[in-house]
């Protein structure tokens, strides 16, 4: 879609991508978003300079959004068909993005023809979606197909008599039919039909053309076969040329194609088929493997230069590797340099590391797992450290944790008189022991390591292990500690001058402001590590960014704009493969719509965060995924469902700190009891801890509060709710403005009318669904209770156009409980028709809210 030549320099390549993608989005090519979406591409096509500045994982993450932002732009124009063929052959990462595709493009006029084996189907199948599916299988040709195809390929030379053998023998198999047509028209059909020993398998048939080649020609494919399914054609010609073979390459590639055992484009060759590749490679000597493997390694190290891409290390190391493992097996290979495995060893060695930079981590698993097989004579201790801490920490990143462990264990076992090298393995145990959920010894291990770092001078290392830390201590709850050893961390990258390292801490620091409900140092935090991740070009740090800024912006009580940065940013984490911002972005996005008053939506959303967090293993995302299920669960009047999946939901572990130590589950509980006005609410609010901080503390003590008054407890629950509101660090939004609902519906349980007046008239256009309808009740009973009928009325008429309007159908019963309790105070002509819809909203839910009854019962009393 670029047209980049092969062998096109880094300039020629910025000017044909600019172009193209300034084409495709029609602006200018000096565009910020055609830069963002260029830069992104060149890094895809292999000019990694064009990201240098960038985390490995932003990088890759940012260059697979660009793929899809011009596949976007290219669909909004025209229909765009993107065909890919053998994708039995392909990797996960490439699966992945098929996947990825589909969602992505399917609102845009796209097709994606895709051809595979059946074996494909054992380790992968297109998800299904939003998206049209069609599944087709292929069965042999027919005799009148294969005839059609065989006259097609022969021409003149299909006989019947050729046409009749060639469907006997290939069974309607069309590739083994090209493939007998290409060998009659090669050897002759009256020869092929004499000798009646046309192969029984495409192996013998491959093999059978294999051997009808000139020596030099054979070469050359057993060249290509060593390089790989696909490689450059210089490749090909240094690998002939260092054998001491006069071949013209170019010649016998040429004469190959028209064969059509290879195919070539550009600068490149391919095998059309990768069985015809297997039989090339099965011909060679295993001895012959290794000595050739061994050359084009040493071939392609030599050319390495400057470029030390992990694509072209893992090309040095796997024929390096390769040749190696070939030699184990044989014990001895004449020809073959006295240093194989000493070179094996460390470009292997070299590869890992640049996989584990990039995130890779399979890959980086599998090539240090195949260092470590090397037989290497006088291997220096430190270097099967080295080797064991990075399948460690690849391992880990996987989720492999009880491997990683071993090989983590085995260095702390060994290496006590290295104190670097312990103070590394202690860094990656300590993330192992986080992700294993066991908080408190990866505290007591970063201690340990943070302590090592010190005593060796290296604040890179000290950085790295505090904010770690800092972050265990978040996710514990315990945020002033966090708050200290990041900004301990943030300090350090700030004297050994890490920009990255800066902006990551500062945005640790904006994500515990926002945790304890101060949205105004959380906002210029967030700020200040934007425009670092900006100035380096690390969109995925700034995806982050902007996922914590939708949460700041929904405590604010900015709920549109919290749920158009959602969006916006949903669709940039699932492009750039970031599973943990796309569930927290779900939370968001549930929280949102919840409080918009549109639970239904927002069940949606939660099972969506709660599968996304359960696939990588993240029991925190999960949790907070929950609390919006169950949430939802009970204002969509489905109470029973809610409460049971509170149960459903429950771990008490004692390593699970999340529900048990801070309480979640039993704060959300009270919350559920409190919601429906159940008699067990306050004593449910009675037994959370007292260890919770920021906005769940406030919500703790909204929980008090109103559980307080529904148990006719007055004075107890406007004090606590009092308490909350001086917490907040905003009275007018998010924790600010629900507790000023709170505490205007309680001041008019307490008939101190003025005040419930001035809380209701001050919130009623502000903050959730739920902070206006309170708002509007309060102020319907204050203007009762004021002698003010009509006024009262209207103030409950418009509690009810408010509820009425969203889909929480337990706070529509709990509207039309608060008219009905009203209208008979007044004794208003109306009011036997407003206690005959109250019950029959409240025997659709199946409850009776006793609290809401006895406090609405308490505001009616002039």
């Amino acid at each position: 879609m670029c047209s980049v030549p092969v062998d096109a320099s880094h300039d020629e390549a910025r000017n044909l991508v600019g172009q193209r993608v300034a084409d495709a989005t029609g602006r200018a090519e000096d565009d910020a978003e055609v830069d963002r979406v260029a830069r992104g591409l060149l890094y895809l096509l292999g000019f990694q300079g064009e990201l240098h500045d960038v985390d490995p994982t932003r990088a890759r993450d940012d260059a697979f959004r660009s793929a899809r932002a011009l596949f976007g732009y290219v669909a909004q124009k025209q229909p765009l068909v993107l065909v890919l063929s053998d994708l039995h052959w392909t990797d996960e990462l490439v699966l992945d993005l098929v996947e990825r595709l589909l969602e992505w493009l399917r609102t845009r006029p796209f097709v994606l023809v895709a051809t595979a084996r059946p074996e494909l189907r054992e380790r992968w199948q297109p998800s299904p979606g939003r998206h049209d599916l069609t599944v087709l299988n292929l069965d042999p040709l027919g005799a009148d197909d294969v005839a059609s195809l065989v006259r097609e390929l022969l021409g003149a030379d299909s006989t019947p008599d050729v046409v009749a053998l060639l469907h006997e023998r290939s069974g309607g198999n069309p590739f083994f039919v090209e493939e007998l047509a290409a060998l009659i028209r090669e050897a002759g059909p009256e020869a092929a039909l004499q000798s009646g020993q046309l192969p029984a398998t495409l192996q013998g048939l491959v093999a059978a053309r294999l051997d009808a080649l000139d020596v030099p020609e054979r070469n050359v494919l057993e060249d290509c076969a060593i390089v790989g399914s696909a490689g450059s054609i210089e490749s090909v010609r240094a690998l002939t040329a260092a054998r001491g073979d006069p071949i013209d390459t170019r010649v016998a590639l040429d004469r190959l194609a028209n064969r059509e055992l290879v195919d070539l484009a550009g600068g490149e060759f391919r095998f059309p088929s990768d069985l015809v590749r297997q039989v090339a490679y099965a011909t060679l000597t295993k001895g012959e493997r290794a000595r050739r493997h061994a050359l084009l390694g040493k071939l392609l190290a030599d050319r390495l230069g400057n470029d030390t891409s992990p694509a072209a290390l893992e090309r040095v190391a796997h024929h390096y590797g390769t040749a190696a493992e070939l030699v184990a097996e044989l014990g001895q290979v004449t020809g073959m340099p006295d240093d194989l495995n000493e070179q094996a060893l460390l470009v292997l060695e070299q590869a890992g590391d640049r996989a584990r930079s990039a995130e890779t981590w399979r890959t980086a698993a599998r090539l240090y797992e195949q260092a470590l097989t090397v037989r290497a004579t006088d291997v220096p201790i430190e270097t099967r450290w080295r080797l064991l801490l990075g399948r460690g920490r690849a391992l880990a990143e996987s989720r492999h944790l009880p491997a990683a462990r071993e090989d983590i264990e085995e260095v702390l076992e060994t290496a006590t008189d290295n104190p670097r090298t312990m103070a590394q393995a202690l860094t990656v145990l300590a993330d192992i022991e986080q992700m294993e959920g066991h908080h408190d010894q990866s505290l007591a291990t970063f201690d340990r390591a943070i302590a090592m770092w010190r005593e060796l001078g290296d604040e890179h290392g000290v950085g790295e292990a505090l904010r770690g830390r800092g972050i265990t201590a978040m996710f514990l709850g315990d945020l002033d500690g966090a708050d200290v050893q990041i900004s301990e961390a943030l300090d350090a990258f700030r004297r050994i001058g890490d920009r990255r390292g800066e902006a990551w801490a500062l945005q640790n620091l904006a994500t515990i402001s926002f945790f304890r409900g101060d949205t105004g140092p959380a906002e210029q935090r967030l700020a200040a590590a934007g425009e670092m991740f900006r100035d380096l070009g690390d969109w995925g740090g700034l995806n982050w960014s902007f996922a914590i800024l939708g949460w700041v912006r929904f405590m604010q009580g900015r709920l549109d704009d919290a749920e158009e940065i959602a969006r916006e940013q949903l669709p940039e984490s699932e492009s750039s493969g970031n599973r943990w911002v796309s569930g927290i972005l779900s939370v968001l996005l549930g929280n949102v719509t919840l409080w918009s008053g549109r639970p239904v939506a927002a069940l949606e959303h939660a099972r969506d965060a709660v599968a996304r967090f359960s696939e990588i293993g993240d029991r925190w995302g999960e949790t907070q995924g929950r609390v919006v299920l169950v949430r939802s669960l009970a204002a969509a009047g489905r109470i029973d469902d809610a409460l049971a999946e509170l149960d459903d939901g429950a771990d008490d572990r004692p390593d699970n700190a999340l529900i048990t130590a801070n309480g979640v589950r039993s704060l959300v509980r009270a919350q559920v009891l409190v919601h429906i006005g159940s008699r067990e609410a306050l004593p449910a609010a009675l037994h959370i801890g007292a260890n919770i901080e920021g906005s769940m503390g406030t919500e703790l003590g909204m929980m008090l509060g109103m559980a307080s008054l529904q148990a006719g407890r007055i004075d107890e629950g406007i004090a606590e709710l009092e308490s909350a509101r001086e917490a907040v660090a905003d009275p007018d939004a998010g924790p600010g403005a629900a507790t000023r609902t709170a505490l205007a519906l309680a001041y008019v349980a307490a008939a101190r009318t003025a005040e419930a007046r001035a809380f209701a008239d001050a919130g009623i256009e502000t903050g959730t669904y739920l902070d206006r309808q309170g708002c509007a009740l309060a102020g319907a009973f204050a203007r009762l209770q004021a002698g003010e009928t009509q006024e009262a009325v209207a103030a409950l008429d418009h509690a009810l156009a408010i509820v009425d309007e969203t889909e929480a159908r337990l706070d529509q019963a709990i509207v039309r409980l608060a008219r009905a309790r009203a209208f008979t105070a007044l004794g208003r002509p109306d009011a036997e028709e407003a206690e005959a819809d109250s019950a029959a909203a409240l025997a659709a839910l199946g409850h009776d809210l006793w609290g809401w009854d006895r406090l609405f019962s308490l505001a009616t009393q002039v």
